[in-house]
């Protein structure tokens, strides 16, 4: 594939933007309904990042406020950081596997303004560290029907008296109530969204990473939208060529790590259908869907492996290998630690480079 088209520098929300008229109607993710898919189309995928910009900037956010995001992948993961980063905000991951006081530490640290969570458990968490949430102006609620007041009353009998002043309805809100007011503000003021995203300058901060650090507390790392794009960009120059545009990918690694979020600003960038998963599910996940392009971590490879290993022909271990993988894979990418050079041969010798 020719990469130069997508060779400039710019901030990672523009990806989706900048291809918009070309893509609008076509499925950017596949979710899983039942034992169906339904899609989520570029057009969908873009007004939920433009609105949710529209909003965070009614918040009166400046220019490098955080964002903090505490839940588990689904589109709107992507849609509040790549929001939060167009209207100059950056994003701050926190990993769901977090306990409560480690998220907490992180909000408090990055001093983030805006935290949008998910599932009961991580709503619990939040609450569980009320103290380090002071200066959070909203805490959004991905999903609308959860029950923030059933979890309060529980903590509130187990005898959580600092919870007892806690007003609800005045520091959070639910994504669809975000999104209408975005909406509504951006029929209101027309071509501010466009304007203000225009005006981000790549060397302001996108993403406060936080990662182990020596004294046993996270250590934030701030990564400027020039960091992130020239990582992209030499991604592209080195992988380009072995990717295919529009291709189809299995989006299962976590968008609170870099390489989950990198994968999806990837498919932003070169236009793929992402069908979303999670670890428990993907490897069942592979044969139904078909993927184009799957990246893992090394332990999904040696799992492939091992299950196509057990043909007894090289002809039948590169059946089993494509009926596990749907027999569409051009190209395979394993990070987050080193994959065994048997892993690499196997794949190899089989047709398909890692």
């Amino acid at each position: 594939m020719d990469v130069t088209p997508f060779l400039e520098l710019e901030i990672a929300p523009r990806a989706v933007f900048g291809c918009l008229a070309e893509r609008k109607s076509r499925p950017r993710f596949m979710l899983r309904s039942g034992d169906d898919w339904t899609s989520v189309t570029w057009g969908a995928f873009a007004d939920q990042i433009r609105y949710c910009g529209m909003y965070l900037r009614s918040l009166g956010l400046e220019h490098n406020a955080r964002v903090a995001i505490f839940a588990p992948n689904r589109v709107e993961w992507m849609s509040a950081a790549l929001g939060a980063q167009a209207v100059g905000s950056a994003m701050v991951p926190v990993y769901p596997t977090s306990t409560a006081e480690q998220a907490g530490y992180v909000v408090q640290h990055s001093d983030s303004r805006v935290v949008f969570v998910d599932t009961p458990g991580l709503v619990e968490k939040v609450l569980d560290e009320w103290d380090a949430y002071g200066d959070v102006a909203r805490v959004v609620l991905f999903d609308a029907t959860l029950d923030v007041k059933a979890i309060l009353e529980r903590l509130r009998a187990d005898g959580r008296t600092d919870l007892e002043w806690l007003d609800i309805e005045a520091r959070f809100v639910t994504w669809p109530t975000l999104q209408e007011i975005g909406r509504a503000l951006d029929r209101e003021k027309p071509g501010v969204f466009d304007e203000v995203m225009a005006g981000v300058d790549l060397d302001q901060m996108a993403v406060m990473l936080y990662t182990s650090g020596t004294t046993g507390r996270p250590k934030g790392v701030p990564l400027t939208h020039r960091n992130v794009a020239v990582n992209g960009r030499d991604w592209l120059v080195i992988n380009g060529p072995l990717v295919e545009e529009n291709g189809v990918d299995v989006l299962w690694l976590p968008m609170s790590h870099i390489f989950g979020f990198g994968e999806a600003c990837l498919g932003n960038t070169l236009g793929f259908t992402s069908y979303l998963s999670d670890p428990y599910q993907v490897l069942n996940v592979l044969p139904e869907v078909r993927p184009t392009i799957f990246m893992s971590v090394p332990r999904y490879f040696e799992k492939i492996a091992a299950v196509a290993s057990e043909g007894k022909t090289d002809a039948e271990r590169r059946e089993r290998l494509h009926a596990i993988t749907g027999g569409r894979l051009s190209f395979c990418l394993s990070g987050g630690a080193g994959l065994k050079r048997e892993i690499k041969e196997f794949f190899w010798d089989n047709g398909l480079l890692i």
